[in-house]
């Protein structure tokens, strides 16, 4: 599967990819981030990558 083009859709809040074989697959970012949990540690992480 050769990936031919990617875009964010603001209008679904995913990532949407399309291939050669005229698939497309979305990645929901709600479903995805469903059930992440973090701890202090990770979220200082996660903020000290959001800042830079």
């Amino acid at each position: 599967m050769n990936i031919i083009y990617a875009e964010y859709n603001m209008y679904r809040n995913s990532i949407d990819i399309y291939t050669c074989a005229r698939y497309m697959l979305r990645i929901d970012y709600h479903k995805a981030e469903d059930g992440i949990k973090t701890t202090p540690c990770s979220q200082c992480a996660l903020n000290a990558l959001a800042i830079d």
